[in-house]
């Protein structure tokens, strides 16, 4: 069954190992503040005037945001306070769900109906 949102990761789940998310005692990658429902069609999208989904693991416009996100992160594991980074984590999360809303920052293609169960 196809739905017209689909249930994203802002950090992507391929990024749940990543040296940034390591010794943070408030970070869960399945938590609902890492999490943000996107349209699957493209036009609803663009009716809404926000990001879509993506559409599967050779999604370009994905890649893209999923290599931004480890840029992010790569950035983030410099801090080595845990509690000082936690916030920079949680400061990138809501950012990108606010950008992802508004169509500021992309997430995928948005034509998700052949996206796998474990998408990210």
């Amino acid at each position: 069954m196809t739905t017209i949102l689909q249930d994203c990761h802002i950090i992507p789940r391929s990024l749940r190992n990543h040296a940034a998310l390591q010794g943070l005692a408030d970070f869960d990658i399945d938590a609902a503040q890492n999490r943000v429902y996107l349209p699957n069609d493209p036009k609803l999208a663009a009716d809404m005037k926000m990001s879509g989904g993506m559409s599967g693991r050779d999604d370009a416009v994905y890649a893209s945001y999923r290599r931004g996100v480890e840029g992010a992160l790569d950035q983030l594991a410099q801090i080595a306070d845990p509690v000082a980074r936690q916030r920079e984590v949680t400061l990138l999360q809501d950012t990108l769900k606010v950008a992802l809303g508004n169509g500021d920052v992309l997430y995928g293609s948005g034509t998700g109906a052949e996206v796998a169960a474990d998408s990210e």
